[in-house]
């Protein structure tokens, strides 16, 4: 079981940040999906409409008088200053909403940890809370550029081609983290044998360290985004566990590597063995998660060897040896002071 990780995990954040847009973003005429914008800003001008939920995490968002949202709005660790009208709820946690004299909203206000601002003219025809909604709808996902797995794909014939797409993106993602981990190899080739030394020489302990990391970091991280003022802390610590996680499944894919070489009675490149390694590496976890309710569950436990590794290598800077208990040979008094 040792030589397998979660690379689903790792692709999830990636993958929120492939949304994500860390620039600003201004409004086009008409926006037939959603907006996802991170750590940066967006401007509806007037007279522009968006056909879709609006999402801002830790940065500004800017609803001209005369615009129109058709959607939900969540603002997380961000503000929201709107004078136009929103077809949806808005939602807040961790941020500030600012409803000018104009603006209208056509559904919930829900603030949680948040600040509300509301001008005496601002219309809102729902309720004022203070929980977060559970029937948020927020359509942007139809921007995204791969097929959407939705729905079952069907050929004419009727047959149902889903666990083809399901099996094909597996391998995509596989053999894309492999050549990631192939390239790192070229430049962190000694950091990830230290990894690798490390949780090898002490698996409990790295186990262990890398399961307590995973258990208080995002409630630590989920903390530092609702105060506000430290969400560039959280954004930034967020992303730290995401490279340390990667780093640490790589380092896992060296040593499954390693072995393979062994196995075959072969000397590969350094490069070619963490890649060979990391790509059997990930399509094993692929098949874990295929497994219904509780597949999942393999792969992340497994991963708490890589993480403990970074941790206990000090990041990839030396390998760690545990200590050896002191002991006195058999026959030979130990002198102590008096």
């Amino acid at each position: 079981m040792r030589q397998f990780k979660n690379c689903l995990l790792i692709l999830v954040l990636f993958t929120a940040l492939f949304f994500a847009s860390p620039v600003s973003v201004q409004a086009a005429q008409t926006s037939p999906d959603g907006e996802v914008v991170l750590g940066g800003t967006y401007t509806l001008e007037s007279g522009d409409t968006l056909n879709g939920g609006l999402v801002v995490i830790g940065g500004q968002a800017t609803l001209e008088k005369g615009s129109s949202v058709y959607g939900d709005i969540l603002i997380t660790g961000g503000t929201l200053s709107a004078s136009g009208e929103i077809f949806g709820s808005v939602t807040a946690i961790g941020g500030s909403i600012n409803l000018e004299e104009t603006a209208v909203v056509h559904g919930d206000v829900n603030t949680v940890g948040s600040v509300l601002n509301k001008a005496d003219e601002a219309v809102i025809t729902g309720s004022l809370s203070f929980d977060v909604p559970s029937d948020m709808d927020f359509n942007f996902l139809p921007k995204v550029p791969f097929p959407s797995f939705d729905e079952p794909k069907k050929e004419p014939f009727g047959i149902n081609l889903q666990p083809v797409w399901d099996f094909l993106w597996a391998i995509f993602q596989a053999i894309a983290l492999a050549a990631f981990a192939a390239l790192l190899s070229l430049f962190l080739q000694k950091p990830i044998e230290h990894v690798a030394g490390s949780f090898m020489a002490s698996p409990f302990a790295s186990w262990g360290l890398g399961l307590l990391t995973m258990v208080v970091a995002p409630g630590l991280l989920i903390l530092l985004i609702v105060t506000i003022i430290l969400i560039p802390l959280g954004l930034i610590g967020i992303l730290a566990l995401g490279l340390c996680l990667l780093f640490g499944w790589v380092a896992i894919g060296y040593e499954l590597g390693k072995r393979m070489e062994a196995l075959f009675h072969q000397t590969w490149a350094p490069a070619v063995s963490i890649g060979l390694g990391t790509l059997v590496l990930s399509l094993t976890a692929s098949l874990f998660n295929a497994i219904p309710c509780v597949g999942w569950t393999i792969p992340i436990l497994v991963s708490m060897f890589g993480l403990g590794g970074v941790f206990l290598s000090r990041f990839g800077t030396i390998t760690y040896t545990p200590t050896a208990p002191h002991t006195v040979p058999a026959g030979v008094q130990e002198n102590k002071p008096e």
